[in-house]
């Protein structure tokens, strides 16, 4: 990890946080092995298939562009997912693969069955502790509320990867670098 990028408290870096799936990742082939046909009823989702085949999954150009640019702006990249950390090692290799920059990497613990909302709002906890969070993008709501409540200004990622205008949190202001980023 590198201890460039300017901080906000001691030892604290300014960051943006990508998730993966859906967000850096375009997972609009693989989605089959998850999300079952509408009106199914006896789908089972198969998350191994599904985490397996992600490494063929390209990335989103415009959320790998906002990495690039963040990483370039000085910022850490920091990568949260609802994979298990059985998938840590893939996922490392899907970043590489894409060269797309990132200096940690948060996952679900091993036996961690609870909801992704959950996971993610403990992994922020962890993660604040590190890192002031000055950006958050992920692909479901659900997820864009965790970091909302957090105090951290969000983008959702469209199914085609577009991003959203960014949403501030009563109060919190967006980073004028973080406007530059999106701005373009």
């Amino acid at each position: 990890m590198s201890d460039a990028g300017s901080t906000t408290g001691p030892g604290r870096r300014d960051a943006v946080v990508f998730d993966i799936d859906g967000t850096l990742c375009d997972v609009r082939g693989i989605r089959h092995y998850v999300e079952g046909p509408a009106g199914a009823r006896r789908f089972r989702p198969n998350f191994d298939r599904f985490h397996a085949a992600s490494i063929w999954c390209p990335p989103h150009p415009d959320v790998e562009r906002l990495a690039h640019a963040a990483r370039e702006a000085g910022l850490a990249i920091v990568v949260v997912t609802g994979r298990g950390a059985k998938w840590a090692d893939l996922t490392r290799a899907w970043l590489s693969k894409h060269d797309i920059p990132f200096d940690e990497l948060w996952t679900r613990g091993a036996t961690d069955q609870r909801p992704d909302h959950v996971v993610k709002t403990g992994i922020e906890r962890k993660l604040s502790k590190r890192f002031h969070a000055l950006l958050a993008l992920d692909d479901r709501m659900d997820i864009i509320d965790v970091w909302q409540a957090a105090g951290i200004p969000t983008v959702l990622v469209g199914p085609e990867g577009k991003l959203a205008e960014p949403r501030l949190p009563p109060g919190v202001p967006l980073d004028p670098r973080v406007a530059g980023l999106l701005a373009g």
